[in-house]
């Protein structure tokens, strides 16, 4: 019914806008079920007669609108109801977001076939409370940050404006997230504050003067009392969350309340200002009592930041915390072993894929919220096995391919649009369906992908059996945070080779599965890619013609991608003193992958490695998963503590120790031969597609 709807906007279309939308309608008694569809280009904030119904828009690429359905049954009452909509548009494409039409568009279906649509009856005014405009961005994936005025004077309304966009509905992909009770969390310090004006709310938070003071000279019960200069406190959530930020609260108008977020407090606050990201917003008090949920902006982290300045009188809260939001799973996952530190390990690993999973996966939860090909290649193979989950991956291997660019390629990530792109991304895309479809079976969905999976591979430059790196500006050539291959420009290197190699076998096998003939032949890559980078004088695959620097990665891949059998190499990489530069943990899967190809061999190696490399995070108290072994100090202090690529451990411990594995589409035949290993006997949920069962293997 929404195709019906019009799409209406304000008369002006300016970036960072928040605009008000009501339709009122007349109901009798209802004799059956109300259903209400609702598109927003951004975001919105739908309410039914004063009672908050829901947000969250599924954000796609502009050639699709993702619209919502609600029940709606029990907001609707005998007489005249009102639909009110807070609407936002973000206006500038990001890594998050790519933008299209403005616009909001609703439509009401009752059991008796008659409707309400939105339409020139509609009534729209700017918001006047929500700071519309330039502002400051959070980060430059993630869009602006969002400041609240609850003292303004709302404007009047006026007639909205038909926006015309001929991209189709479409229904969501993927299921609402759910919503938990408020975490509320501890106050971990408080004190009084000097504040320091800076250009940015966040910047302020970061550079005010605090100084402790005991508990009893700032609260009050539930009172904070009235200082001159202001007062701050930390709340500790006791774990990494995300969700939405919300307050009850009294207080005297013009109050300014700050809040930040961030994942630690390392520097005895909460990081608030990294680089130019701002991670805080701020809400300017009415008077009296009021409440406030900030539903345009996801936040994540364990600690939230609260600087309250120009105080009128006291502030009494009656709750401020987050309210979890969640992917809700079908399955629940379930691990365990002898070893306490593998079963502490998986705990976490479980925790940071749950927390990477909303409406997409996505990198990390507090400073991108991004998906990529690269990092979901991890994430979505960890899934199948401790979730069982394919409706999630399938949605965001579609919406990445909704991102393919004209030349092939994909953007860098989904829903986005950048100037540049990562070409090597774009195969591990091929990678992951290769491996959708074996694990699910759906065949049909691969059979809908290979266009888009040909094109990709048509992009690339093959030149005298090599895959040629093109200069251009809109490529990064990135492999991983590690010297010589976090970019640059060579015009020819073996990691870019090999990547194809495997994406090209990726594809003939999903032909395989289709019952078809396999269309590239890789033969004679993989034999130039050996006579143009083995040096026989190491041992080694060089990673560029000439040079010296050698990696643990470009090893790894060579094993993978058929260019050497795995023992040659094996003894180098098992050599912590091997003098290559080492996989980081995003890309420690290839080096374990290559190590056990074809036989559990060198499991102990592996098991050790993983203990000796995820146990600094482990024993140092971590909740969730580093986005480097580096922590919170990389990236100029921009590191993340949740980071979906960092559960690897996960997919070993089902795909060697457990040795689960399909070995054709959807599980019809599979492997179940468990290996002895050093973390002893395993109990654990194994879940197919249609199908699940307990395990416990026995050494």
């Amino acid at each position: 019914m929404i195709e019906k709807a019009k799409q209406l906007w304000l008369d002006t279309t300016k970036n960072n806008q928040y605009a008000d939308l009501l339709h009122t309608f007349t109901a009798g008694r209802l004799n059956g079920d109300a259903v209400m569809e609702i598109y927003c280009e951004t975001e919105y904030v739908l309410y039914i007669n004063g009672n908050t119904v829901g947000s969250g828009q599924y954000r796609s690429f502009d050639n699709k609108r993702v619209f919502d359905s609600y029940d709606i049954t029990s907001y609707i009452k005998d007489g005249e109801n009102q639909i009110y909509i807070i609407g936002y548009h973000q206006g500038f494409s990001t890594q998050t977001y790519a933008c299209g039409a403005e616009g909001v568009a609703f439509a009401i279906t009752f059991s008796d076939g008659s409707c309400v649509l939105s339409d020139e009856t509609t009534k729209i005014r700017a918001d006047a409370n929500y700071k519309s405009g330039e502002a400051e961005l959070a980060t430059p994936q993630l869009g602006y940050v969002y400041h609240y005025d609850a003292a303004k004077p709302v404007l009047p309304w006026t007639c909205p404006r038909i926006v015309e966009c001929s991209a189709p509905y479409t229904n969501r992909p993927v299921k609402k997230l759910s919503r938990l009770p408020v975490k509320k969390g501890k106050i971990c310090t408080q004190g009084i504050l000097k504040r320091v004006n800076m250009p940015t709310v966040a910047e302020s938070m970061q550079n005010d003067f605090l100084s402790y003071r005991d508990k009893k000279y700032i609260f009050d019960g539930n009172v904070i009392r009235k200082n001159n200069d202001g007062v701050y406190f930390i709340i500790d959530l006791g774990s990494e969350l995300a969700g939405l930020f919300t307050m009850k609260l009294t207080a005297g108008r013009g109050t300014e309340i700050d809040f930040g977020y961030g994942e630690h407090t390392d520097d005895l606050r909460v990081r608030t200002y990294v680089g130019e990201r701002c991670f805080a917003s701020s809400y300017i008090c009415k008077d009296g009592e009021q409440s406030f949920t900030g539903f345009f902006r996801r936040f994540a982290g364990r600690y939230i930041s609260v600087h309250i300045t120009n105080m009128s009188d006291d502030v009494i809260f009656d709750e401020i915390g987050l309210i979890p939001v969640q992917y809700s799973l079908t399955n629940k996952e379930s691990f365990r072993s002898e070893d306490y530190f593998y079963n502490r390990l998986y705990d976490v690993s479980i925790n940071t894929l749950k927390l990477c999973m909303h409406e997409h996966y996505e990198d990390c939860p507090w400073r991108e919220q991004a998906l990529y090909a690269f990092d979901s290649f991890v994430q979505m193979r960890c899934g199948y096995y401790a979730f069982g989950e394919y409706e999630f991956a399938r949605a965001s291997l579609e919406l990445l391919a909704d991102g393919q660019l004209p030349g092939g390629l994909l953007e860098l990530s989904a829903p986005g649009k950048r100037p540049f792109t990562i070409p090597s991304f774009a195969l591990c895309w091929i990678m992951s369906l290769q491996c959708y479809v074996l694990f699910s079976g759906d065949l049909s969905f691969g059979e809908k992908m290979l266009p888009a999976a040909d094109r990709i591979l048509k992009a690339f430059c093959i030149k005298d059996n090599l895959v040629i790196k093109e200069d251009k500006s809109e490529y990064w050539h990135f492999y991983e945070w590690s010297y010589g291959l976090d970019g640059g420009f060579s015009p020819v290197d073996s990691v870019l080779n090999f990547y194809y190699i495997m994406a090209c076998e990726s594809y003939n096998e999903i032909l395989k599965y289709l019952g078809r003939e396999a269309e590239y032949d890789t033969k004679p890559v993989k034999k130039k890619v050996y006579e143009k980078f083995f040096d026989k004088e190491t041992g080694l695959f060089r990673t560029a013609p000439e040079s010296s620097v050698y990696h643990e990665l470009t090893q790894a891949l060579a094993i993978l991608s058929g260019c050497i059998d795995r023992d040659p190499l094996s003894s180098k990489l098992m050599n912590k003193n091997n003098g290559l530069v080492k996989t980081t943990l995003s890309t420690s899967v290839y080096k374990y992958d290559a190590l056990l190809l074809g036989d559990n061999k060198y499991l102990d190696f592996v098991t050790d490695d993983i203990a000796e490399t995820w146990g600094k995070m482990i024993y140092s108290g971590a909740g969730t998963l580093w986005e480097t072994a580096v922590g919170a100090d990389d990236f100029s202090k921009a590191g993340s503590l949740c980071h979906g690529w960092s559960a690897v451990p996960v997919y070993i411990l089902y795909r060697y120790h457990i040795g689960f594995y399909p070995t054709s589409p959807g599980f019809k035949t599979y492997n179940l031969k468990s290996c002895k290993s050093r973390i002893g006997n395993i109990n654990a949920a194994l879940y197919m597609p249609g199908n699940s069962f307990n395990i416990k293997t026995e050494m």
